[in-house]
């Protein structure tokens, strides 16, 4: 089975965090580990999250913890950890915050695919597993993107990902 770490960026963003969190549970892919990078949050974002994971977890830290930005790129902390939220101390925006939870699952070794997420993310309960299956099923692919849907009408569809790549410096689609 191929680890996947799931990684989200939170910026005074609990409340959607949460709910992309709790989507996150339902998900029907047996090998996955969540990493939230808190952006240096100003609300109680991370007192939340943080009560998040002992709701979820349970208040004995073997599935989830808490780690700063440098534990977290040192690899410190347990692999194993269901949820792992990581706090940098500051905002690093989307980019720089994404990139402290990609170098926190590299130092784990054990990560054959990242997902990054943005936080007001709802997910459904297959994509991650149709979505590990077609980088299986196409080992040249560097990257696979998902189907955006709008949060308030389902069955209306904001961009379809990964299907077309346009290369705008040769003025042609591959």
């Amino acid at each position: 089975m191929n680890r996947v770490y799931i990684i989200l960026v939170n910026w005074n963003g609990w409340k959607d965090t949460v709910e992309c969190l709790d989507s996150l549970l339902l998900l029907e892919y047996p090998d996955f580990r969540i990493v939230v990078c808190d952006n240096g949050s100003q609300d109680d974002s991370v007192l939340k999250l943080c009560e998040w994971g002992e709701r979820t977890y349970g208040s004995g830290f073997a599935d989830w913890q808490e780690l700063s930005r440098d534990a977290a790129e040192k690899g410190d902390g347990s692999c194993d950890a269901m949820f792992t939220l990581i706090t940098n101390g500051a905002n690093l925006g989307f980019g720089g915050g994404t990139n402290v939870g990609l170098r926190y699952a590299l130092a784990c070794a054990d990560a054959d695919f990242c997902w990054l997420l943005n936080n007001d993310t709802v997910v459904e309960t297959l994509a991650l597993a149709e979505m590990v299956q077609r980088l299986k099923d196409k080992l040249d692919a560097g990257m696979c993107g998902s189907t955006v849907r709008e949060y308030d009408n389902r069955s209306r569809i904001q961009a379809l990902g990964g299907a077309i790549y346009y290369n705008w410096s040769l003025g042609r689609a591959t």
